[in-house]
């Protein structure tokens, strides 16, 4: 095939990735919100302006800079509105107290009972939504499109009516630095600029580029925060994370023989000190581990095949 043809075919593969990614946020838009970065700071001399449609679902990954910061959003309401807001917390280490409030502002609203870092306009009220105690245990998600686990956290889902400016404060009483995402927005609407802000902001998302820290969860994590439903001493974020290098090897698709793992975990490791000790060790350094694994096809069928026998052993014993 000679130089020209390599480059047709090139540019033809390339452009079959970027209409595979377009069609990919179009056909499965529940996937995902449209992302922006806080590049600057959203203050109350500079707010982030949210334009119509307010129900469309945006996510701001931003960043409380010190314990005082207060990352302001503010909007227009000309009719009656939905408004969803939500601030959730990537699970990492060091991020046990990045536990944001934030606060719906706007004009007729009763003036709260609890006290504001920040005035209120005159004439206006506020609805604060406050966060789970520190070091109460949280329900945590995951977001397939960030590929990252979250706290969730408390939301505000109403509609709003009366006309004119809005704002949302966000803030972290506890006074901790850290990333969190506000969610604003109940429904995934898509026009072609988002798309397009997607395909270029995804990527640094899912490297973790849009964090502050190297994130660090199961075996880092301050287990207080992590709630453990079975009580098998691994809390429930680690189990669906799970056999991270058997995971990435056989995928979902065998994932009787990671049941299996799991069986074997739970009944003969986590039973004693020394299996204890393993488990943890385990899940400390095996999730680079696994990343190389599922990158590489044929590392993955190498894996496969050396954790055969010990697939076969824990299913004698389960």
């Amino acid at each position: 095939m000679d130089r020209s043809h390599i480059t047709l075919v090139n540019r033809w593969t390339k452009a079959a990735g970027w209409l595979w990614i377009m069609g990919f946020l179009v056909v499965q838009p529940a996937l995902a919100h449209v992302p922006y970065l806080e590049e600057e700071d959203f203050s109350a001399e500079a707010p982030f302006q949210i334009q119509q449609p307010l129900e469309k679902s945006r996510a701001f990954y931003s960043w409380f800079e010190t314990g005082e910061d207060i990352d302001v959003f503010t909007f227009q309401i000309t009719e009656p509105t939905r408004l969803f807001a939500q601030a959730i917390v990537p699970v990492c280490q060091g991020y046990e107290l990045v536990l944001p409030w934030f606060a719906v502002v706007g004009p007729g609203l009763p003036v709260p009972d609890v006290e504001l870092p920040f005035e209120l306009p005159p004439g206006y009220g506020a609805t604060v939504i406050q966060n789970e105690e520190p070091w109460t245990p949280r329900e945590t998600l995951y977001e397939p499109f960030g590929d990252k686990w979250y706290f969730e956290g408390p939301a505000f889902d109403e509609t709003v009516a009366a006309t004119g400016t809005w704002y949302l404060y966000f803030w972290n009483p506890q006074g901790v630095v850290g990333d969190y995402t506000a969610i604003v927005g109940p429904l995934e609407i898509w026009n072609i600029r988002d798309i397009l802000r997607a395909i270029i902001y995804t990527p640094l998302i899912r490297a973790g580029q849009e964090l502050h820290i190297e994130c660090l969860v199961c075996g880092f994590v301050d287990e207080r925060v992590l709630k453990d439903g079975d009580g098998d001493g691994i809390p429930d974020i680690c189990d669906e994370i799970g056999c991270f290098i058997a995971t990435a090897a056989f995928g979902t698709e065998m994932a009787g023989k990671i049941d299996t793992l799991r069986s074997f975990r739970d009944d003969y490791l986590l039973t004693n000190g020394p299996g204890r000790s393993l488990v943890e060790f385990y899940y400390e350094n095996s999730p680079p581990l696994a990343d190389v694994v599922r990158a590489q096809g044929w590392l993955s069928a190498i894996v496969r095949v050396l954790l055969l026998p010990i697939v076969g052993l824990a299913s004698l014993l389960v």
